[in-house]
């Protein structure tokens, strides 16, 4: 009898177990792996001549944070510095075509795809070149920018209201309704043509500049690694050998560009004048807020810009990080703001209509440009101005480089 009841004790004690047992009942669930997602793709130029290069850029993300291996293809041309990154160059090949570059984005299960459209013509883009620095067989990617005429600044509605009553003594309106006249000409103008209402009394008021020379100017602001380079020492708040330098002052950078100048005294190392950096900042237009559009709400700006709105970092990211506008720049704004040649002014009466630097005025500050990592949308724009004294070092501020010409040759 004890050994029966022993023997159902311990049945007993066996279920009572196996029905405890929780993980049984609720077995784990591995969770579906997610396949990652590109954002965005694309190229510097979309028409390059035969034989010119141009920078293939992918952003994806992964919702399981897993390691992402990219890989770039296209049915011609080949790529100098690898197929295997985020970011890599594609050099055209030298029949003229159309040719398309894909690239597919694996987390090493799932993967996802998406392909970029590139013209190869003779009438296209010279593309980016390389230039050495002379330090550490370094270079810097280089975009050519052929002199032209655009409108620089922003159109103001006084401007406007200024044309209004032109038109009403020509026309002949009584005086007593001239007022009446003109607001209704503005508000004509307004719903047929874009005034930017963000804009500051400092970039009034808008003026034609015809650039009597073309340059060379950096695609890149100047990173930490040339800078490292060239001067043995890193200032910035956020390093990064691919990052922009920071917290360099206008004295600092003009020290490293005679550094420059003396190993290369035939280039010419030197800022940008302010009409050169909105030029090339606006790509051919110079109607709009931002080089890709008026955005009004801020849809596009992380595409393009790495600004404090949709950053969510806390501070600046690896330069061409986001695309580049149409003539093949990245970064022109966003992620630092960028010195200039100019010294300030808080308008543009009087300024230089040749694409040269206004050097007139208070030498002790000059003026930067393009809003940074820190800033919200409406401080980057393309119009946008900021100046600081020379001696100014912070971690919102870089810069980028040009040169001068000849134009490159294919």
């Amino acid at each position: 009898m004890r050994n029966t009841l022993a023997l159902l004790t311990v049945t007993f004690l066996i279920l009572f177990a196996v029905g405890c047992d929780h993980e049984n009942d609720n077995p784990t669930i591995t969770p579906e792996n997610k396949a990652p997602e590109i954002i965005t793709t694309g190229s510097g130029f979309y028409i390059i001549q035969p034989g010119a290069m141009t920078t293939l850029t992918c952003r994806a993300v992964d919702d399981d944070g897993d390691s992402l291996i990219y890989r770039w293809t296209a049915d011609a041309g080949h790529f100098p510095d690898g197929a295997q990154s985020k970011s890599t160059r594609w050099t055209a090949p030298n029949n003229i075509g159309d040719y398309e570059i894909t690239v597919t984005v694996s987390d090493g299960e799932l993967k996802d795809e998406n392909s970029v459209q590139v013209v190869v013509s003779s009438d296209g883009s010279f593309g980016e070149v390389d230039f050495a620095i002379g330090f550490d067989d370094l270079s810097m990617a280089m975009v050519w920018i052929s002199p032209d005429c655009f409108m620089m600044g922003t159109l103001d509605t006084n401007t406007v209201k200024e044309w209004g009553e032109e038109q009403a003594v020509e026309e002949g309106i009584d005086p007593d309704s001239i007022d009446v006249y003109v607001e209704k000409y503005l508000s004509d103008y307004m719903a047929e043509n874009y005034i930017d209402l963000d804009a500051k009394n400092d970039e009034f008021p808008r003026h034609n500049v015809a650039l009597q020379n073309g340059f060379w100017i950096g695609k890149y602001e100047v990173t930490q690694e040339l800078w490292e380079a060239v001067t043995d020492t890193n200032p910035s708040m956020f390093t990064g050998l691919h990052n922009p330098v920071d917290n360099v002052s206008w004295i600092d950078i003009s020290v490293f560009i005679d550094t420059l100048n003396s190993r290369n005294p035939e280039v010419g190392w030197r800022l940008p004048s302010e009409s050169e950096w909105e030029y090339a900042c606006r790509a051919g237009n110079d109607s709009m807020r931002y080089p890709w559009g008026n955005d009004s709400t801020y849809s596009r700006v992380e595409y393009y810009a790495i600004s404090g709105h949709y950053n969510g970092v806390g501070s600046h990211a690896e330069v061409g990080s986001r695309l580049a506008n149409d003539w093949g720049i990245h970064d022109m704004l966003g992620n630092v703001w960028e010195w200039v040649e100019d010294k300030r002014h808080d308008h543009y009466r009087g300024a230089p209509d040749d694409g040269s630097a206004w050097l007139s005025g208070d030498a002790r500050y000059r003026m930067m440009r393009g809003g940074s990592w820190y800033d919200s949308p409406q401080q980057c724009r393309s119009t946008q101005r900021n100046s600081g004294a020379t001696g100014l070092r912070y971690q919102t501020v870089g810069f980028r480089l040009v040169r001068s010409g000849p134009a490159p040759i294919y």
